[in-house]
């Protein structure tokens, strides 16, 4: 019996149009991440990082409450 081959290839293999995307998309959620935790930490951060960011939204128009 013989195994078949992954269709996953190392980014290496891709051609480069494919690595870019790959590349791309991988940014692209490492910074969401990034900003996700970057927001979580800030809302529930007591004292003065809380504050501004509380104000900070205030003057962009976002209602928080």
């Amino acid at each position: 019996m013989q195994l078949h081959k992954s269709a996953v290839r190392p980014i290496g293999q891709l051609d480069p149009a494919s690595a870019a995307r790959w590349k791309a998309r991988s940014a692209a959620l490492c910074a969401a991440l990034l900003g996700a935790v970057i927001l979580y930490g800030v809302g529930f951060a007591p004292g003065i990082a809380h504050g501004e960011s509380h104000d900070t939204r205030h003057t962009m128009g976002f209602v928080c409450h």
